[in-house]
């Protein structure tokens, strides 16, 4: 900046009438972009649309889609979960099963400290850019944790707990917050602090171990980072249910063996010097991860990430949200920049997530006054839509994002938000507003909607099978616990969760012969209420053999 700076002076100075004729040309095309006009309203066709072109695009023989380089989206992962379990297409499923093993077996996945590196410089998620990113951390937990209430396959369950270590364990902050990236750079080389000479590994495992990392990991003296250099990234080169009988081990002594191996290397990588953390909190970003945890933590009913997630949303709140204004950043003890749409949707969504972890009021409480101020700041009262700011330098229009980028749009995360609150507070009008959102960007979604995977997840909750679940007990009544464990063990994520106590359930909401007691509602039209967990899940159309099979 301070060599870039003086040149823009200069150029300012001495080209000033041509600056301005390129800054009005793109004044004037983002002003075009932003005419959008209502259409006819998306319908579930465009979910189909989205699924082949996402199929058209699948590598079939790495995962992933596309060439390289390649990015995890995780929101590809979690449309075709729902689409999956909407159609019962299996070919869905196998994709996210599929891209989920390679990554997590590829050298993008930190095999000795844990965390998804940013993204793959080659087809085969062997050679990653080495920064990590808190939000690729965040969604990708998301995407390991749905994918293991789909399947029941553990091994997804166990990744999204690997991730969250590297989170918990690298990235919280002292005040309760997370920071939002670390380097891939560390003593002015990339990738110098994961990389492994075959000397270095002999180094600090004994000789079996050493051969059996070797193995496992695909190491070799002329190096798979730069060959020849000797320079090695850790993968898994190998099945490793094909390689425990040939080493002559059982899958469970195998597995010991390099729980072992792993720790003994990685207490050997702390004494190299890391890449830097960057030390910001951003709102948005610590949201998404509020959701990670709050969702691992209710499905694996392991209380440290639920309490994590508190921590962070408790930090947010009391720290980053002051006169009714949320704030951007957190540095050095201070906020600073008014939040963008982005920063008030990703933190309702995260609040959304805990609150259906833990159904303590205060969140969805926060969750519901969030809502509305960001309605009040962004929402285009004359065409539907949120603006991405609050307001706009008089010269440049307001902007209105729907692209599912590196993370969800503001806008896909707002649509998912005000569904969900407007079904739990029975707010009406945020439906109606969901639906002029569905009509204002129906042109772009359907002309690509593989680019809007998390905006069509989130437009499930409008078009598909959705309901609307009210538990009436006490959430410490055992009763109560087997309800909710029948609930979070299965896939349903277009069906929202309201506890109320038996003391204040309100008007038509009564438990039956004193037990915890269920409310299944679909279109404001609740069934029979029940206590039966089986009468329960059949009400919510779940196909056990076809969810977990």
């Amino acid at each position: 900046m301070l060599d870039l700076v003086p040149q823009i002076m200069q150029i300012w100075k001495s080209q000033r009438q041509q600056l301005e004729i390129v800054g009005s040309d793109v004044q004037r095309r983002i002003q075009a972009v932003e005419k959008r006009t209502p259409q006819k309203a998306l319908g579930k066709e465009v979910f189909q649309a989205a699924y082949q072109q996402l199929s058209g695009e699948y590598d079939s023989e790495n995962g992933g889609f596309g060439c390289a380089p390649k990015f995890p989206r995780p929101h590809n992962l979690l449309f075709l979960l729902r689409y999956y379990v909407q159609t019962g297409e299996k070919a869905a499923r196998w994709m996210v099963e599929e891209t989920l093993n390679r990554m997590r077996q590829g050298g993008i996945f930190d095999q000795v400290g844990y965390g998804f590196h940013r993204y793959s410089t080659d087809e085969r998620w062997l050679v990653p850019h080495f920064e990590k990113m808190l939000y690729d951390q965040a969604l990708m937990a998301l995407a390991c944790i749905e994918a293991f209430q789909v399947t029941g396959v553990s091994c997804y369950a166990e990744a999204a707990k690997e991730v969250l270590a590297y989170v918990l364990r690298d990235l919280a902050g002292a005040d309760g917050g997370f920071y939002s990236a670390q380097d891939a750079d560390s003593e002015g080389e990339e990738g110098k602090y994961y990389l492994w000479t075959v000397d270095e590994v002999l180094d600090v495992l004994s000789p079996a171990d050493a051969e059996l990392a070797f193995h496992v990991y695909g190491l070799n003296s002329k190096g798979n980072y730069a060959e020849g250099k000797g320079k090695n990234i850790f993968y898994i080169a190998e099945p490793l249910d094909q390689l425990a009988p040939y080493e002559g081990l059982t899958m469970q002594e195998l597995t010991e063996r390099l729980h072992h191996i792993r720790a003994v290397l990685f207490e050997a990588r702390q004494k190299r010097v890391p890449p830097a953390i960057d030390d910001k909190v951003l709102t948005d970003q610590n949201g998404l991860v509020i959701a990670a945890l709050a969702k691992t933590g209710r499905t694996l009913k392991e209380q440290k990430y639920l309490e994590a997630a508190e921590q962070t949303a408790d930090f947010i709140l009391k720290r980053m949200l002051k006169d009714g204004v949320l704030y951007h950043r957190y540095a050095k003890s201070e906020v600073a920049i008014e939040g963008f749409l982005d920063d008030y949707a990703a933190l309702t969504f995260g609040l959304c997530h805990l609150y259906e972890a833990t159904f303590q009021e205060q969140y969805l409480q926060a969750a519901v006054d969030l809502t509305k101020a960001m309605i009040e700041k962004f929402w285009d009262t004359k065409d539907g839509g949120f603006y991405q700011t609050q307001n706009s330098n008089a010269s440049m229009p307001r902007l209105k994002q729907v692209y599912d980028g590196a993370t969800p749009s503001g806008n896909s995360m707002a649509l998912y938000c005000m569904l969900w609150i407007g079904r739990l507070i029975s707010e009406p009008r945020y439906e109606e507003m969901a639906n002029r959102m569905s009509e204002l960007f129906a042109d772009e979604v359907e002309a690509m909607p593989q680019a809007y995977t998390f905006f069509l997840s989130a437009l499930e909750l409008l078009l598909g099978n959705s309901y609307n679940v009210v538990l009436v007990g006490d959430l410490k009544g055992e009763d109560s616990q087997l309800m909710l464990d029948a609930l979070r063990r299965n896939y349903l994520p277009t069906t929202t969760v309201q506890l109320k106590s038996p003391k204040n359930a309100g008007v038509g909401y009564q438990q039956i012969g004193g037990k915890a007691t269920v409310y299944v509602c679909q279109n404001q039209t609740c069934l029979p209420p029940t206590n039966s967990i089986e009468l329960m899940l059949k009400q919510l159309d779940v196909n056990q053999e076809n969810v977990k099979s």
